[in-house]
């Protein structure tokens, strides 16, 4: 997997993982960017219904599933979008790892911003309404994707570090 350059890195949006029925590819992602990163050449879809948007190809954009977060590179290698990692279901990264790619939607914030109704962020409601109602259309692909094999392992506090359980004391002489 390539690294984000520090220079034009992006913007940060929330993200939604959910896995489609009946068109390929199977694993999607949702990203909701404040101002609405859309990609000149990326087609466009209705998203009524997530199952029937066809989607084209993104050449050249590639979607990383990082430790932490998942970013949307360009085809310069650039990070276009960085949000957190959203819970991704074992149906989910099988169906990455066995086509090396996803479907990627993005939606602008200000067309879902009232439909959301306190939705948690990434949950199948907040897709649900992110991709359902619009006038316009939203852009939609299908980007190669890929999952890095630590993706979402919560890390492991150092000896020095405060304990996860929430004792204030250092995890050495806590839970170490």
């Amino acid at each position: 997997m390539q690294n984000i350059r520090p220079a034009g890195s992006g913007k940060t949006a929330t993200c939604g993982a959910f896995v489609r029925e009946m068109v390929s590819p199977y694993a999607a992602l949702v990203f909701i960017a404040d101002d609405g990163v859309h990609p000149g050449d990326w087609p466009t879809s209705s998203a009524h219904r997530m199952a029937d948007s066809q989607l084209g190809h993104a050449l050249g954009w590639v979607c990383e599933v990082r430790k932490n977060d998942v970013v949307l590179l360009d085809p310069l290698g650039e990070g276009v979008l960085k949000a957190d990692l959203p819970e991704l279901s074992d149906a989910w990264k099988h169906q990455v790892r066995s086509t090396s790619s996803a479907a990627v939607f993005l939606v602008p914030a200000p067309t879902v911003a009232e439909k959301m109704n306190g939705a948690e962020p990434g949950s199948p409601e907040w897709v649900e309404a992110a991709l359902t109602g619009h006038r316009d259309p939203i852009r939609a692909a299908s980007v190669r994707t890929a999952i890095a094999e630590n993706a979402g392992v919560p890390d492991t506090p150092g000896r020095n570090d405060p304990c996860h359980c929430g004792s204030g004391k250092k995890y050495k002489t806590c839970h170490g």
